[in-house]
């Protein structure tokens, strides 16, 4: 993750992915996957990637 304010984001800036267990759940109670899988979300982060590149 980065620490940039989203309605100011740096293009270069890339999303690194969540590796700790405890934040993943957290996300995924507040911005579940709709469009996958809760395993395939957690896995792949796409959706969390999009929001924050």
């Amino acid at each position: 993750n980065t620490s940039h304010v989203m309605y100011d984001c740096d293009p270069k800036n890339k999303y690194k992915k969540i590796h700790d267990k405890n934040i993943l759940d957290k996300l995924d109670k507040r911005w579940p996957p709709l469009t996958t899988t809760k395993f395939a979300g957690l896995r792949d982060q796409f959706f969390w990637q999009y929001q924050f590149e």
